[in-house]
């Protein structure tokens, strides 16, 4: 795939996936919990693993130490991200009030991520 593709791709999925994440902190208390929500959290998740998708689509090209470093770094992001998406998805389904820490956690990842993947790539 071309690397301006790629790139798009992370961006539009990123940006997708904050404002979605927004929209279920509510806070502005736009509506009650029920379908809405249902639904919003189903449409975090599809944009959750196409982000997951552009971060384990990468190729790496660099010497030995630094692609275990990168793979490591990843690994960590995804299962981090996922035990995050895991706990909203059951806070949901249990109806248990969501902690604003676990969804502002889940962003704040995903947004480092990208923030330094965009230095590495302006600086290289």
């Amino acid at each position: 795939m071309n690397n301006t593709y790629t790139r798009i791709g992370e961006s539009a999925s990123l940006i997708m996936l904050t404002l979605l994440l927004l929209l279920l902190l509510n806070p502005f208390e736009f509506w009650m919990p029920g379908m809405m929500e249902h639904m919003l959290i189903g449409i975090t998740f599809v944009v959750f693993l196409a982000v997951l998708l552009f971060g384990i689509g990468q190729h790496v090209r660099d010497e030995r130490e630094l692609v275990h470093r990168m793979f490591s770094d990843r690994a960590a992001l995804i299962v981090g991200a996922s035990i995050l998406m895991i706990s909203i998805i059951l806070c949901s389904i249990f109806r248990i009030p969501k902690d604003p820490w676990i969804i502002i956690s889940l962003g704040s990842m995903a947004l480092a991520k990208y923030i330094a993947l965009t230095y590495v790539r302006w600086y290289k």
